[in-house]
């Protein structure tokens, strides 16, 4: 009887290990890989508890599964993704308008981009590229990256043209005709390293950063105007504005000339995110530092720490720039001296541990955020 009950013990204890284990590893995995239904049973409604922003709440979007990525808005509709849709909602109601099946999608920033009344998305494993009406979600084409070993990685929009990055293709840029969807833009000479950062339009010029060297394109017709090798180290995004581009280089956010590709200013500091806004760069650093530089010159016009850890870019909205954190707060800095302007508090008091791609976007009118939970939030 005695050996019976210890074989019982074990048997018992070897089960709740092995459960465990199984449940710790689904837990692991979930940190990497998006898991829809473990995530929902994760995602408790969430409310907001108080506020002293100048922004009022203006709507609370409640969708039957998860948001899984940063929302965008522009002419009158906020788009947002779940695993395996795309939801266009009336920025004015709330509601929803349509919902389109777009599968799952591996990168970690969503492209989405709109022309007109064109959003142009990738969907499928980032492999199809579509274009809809942004206001009906009525599909106008779809191309579908045939023979293509990686997922799209990169997208930007003109008034003509869709221009993609796709990482290890033998033709890694090209752009496709916002009216019929069939390419209409190749890169002369034929460019072949891979893209690794967004793309970037500026006027006529496309900047395009292949392999570890910036190349600059015109826009119209594809010719190659200019090639600087190793141009980019590790870090985080390349992001380019006024032709120059800002970037994590060795430890430190540096502005490089993208004429001469001389380093114009550094700040010695790693930064998480960063953000563009008019003479402005708003940094968050690994080290919970906020800091405001001249976009010319680099020079700190005031840092500040902050008590919690920021899970997305900055938005800035009317000289505020918008932080969300990691305890579920997204909290108002004024732009010319970092003084705390006000702050939104939400329970539960953290953002959802299972779905990591949170964050905010405006359409210069509207503040737009979802916390990785169920609820999308509009503020205005």
């Amino acid at each position: 009887m005695r050996g019976t009950h210890r074989g019982t013990v074990v048997g018992v204890a070897i089960a709740v290990a092995l459960f465990a284990s199984v449940f710790f590893y689904i837990f692991y995995l979930s940190a990497y890989f998006p898991l829809p239904h473990l995530d929902n049973f994760f995602a408790p409604e969430r409310k907001i508890t108080s506020s002293t922003l100048p922004l009022k709440h203006k709507w609370t979007f409640n969708s039957d599964n998860t948001l899984v990525y940063t929302p965008f808005a522009d002419s009158n509709r906020v788009v947002i993704r779940t695993f395996n849709s795309l939801i266009g909602i009336d920025a004015n109601r709330g509601q929803m308008v349509w919902e389109v099946p777009a599968g799952a999608v591996k990168q970690i920033n969503v492209y989405l981009s709109s022309e007109a009344d064109k959003l142009v998305y990738t969907s499928f494993n980032d492999k199809n590229l579509n274009a809809m009406n942004l206001a009906t979600g009525q599909p106008y084409w779809s191309v579908e990256m045939s023979g293509v070993p990686d997922s799209i990685t990169s997208l930007a929009t003109n008034s003509s043209t869709a221009f993609v990055g796709v990482g290890r293709s033998f033709q890694p840029l090209r752009g496709f005709s916002l009216e019929t969807g069939v390419v209409n833009w190749i890169p002369i000479p034929k460019a072949t390293a891979d893209i690794i950062h967004p793309l970037s339009l500026e006027e006529d010029l496309l900047y395009a950063f292949l392999g570890s060297g910036l190349y600059v394109y015109d826009a119209n017709n594809g010719r190659l105007l200019r090639e600087l090798p190793n141009f980019v180290g590790s870090g985080t995004t390349v992001s380019v504005k006024n032709h120059i581009a800002y970037m994590w280089y060795e430890s430190a956010f540096i502005a490089k000339d993208t004429q001469t590709g001389r380093v114009l200013w550094r700040y010695n500091r790693e930064p998480s995110f960063y953000t563009i806004g008019g003479d402005r760069v708003i940094v968050f650093t690994n080290c919970c530092t906020l800091a405001a530089l001249e976009t010319a010159t680099g020079e700190v016009i005031w840092e500040k720490k902050i008590s919690t850890q920021a899970v997305a870019p900055i938005v800035i909205l009317e000289n505020i720039a918008y932080l969300m954190g990691q305890d579920g707060s997204i909290v108002g800095f004024n732009m010319e001296n970092g003084a705390e302007v006000g702050r939104i508090d939400t329970r539960p008091n953290r953002v959802n541990y299972f779905n990591k791609q949170v964050g905010m976007y405006t359409d210069s009118v509207c503040l737009y955020a979802t916390f990785g939970d169920k609820q999308l939030f509009a503020f205005c």
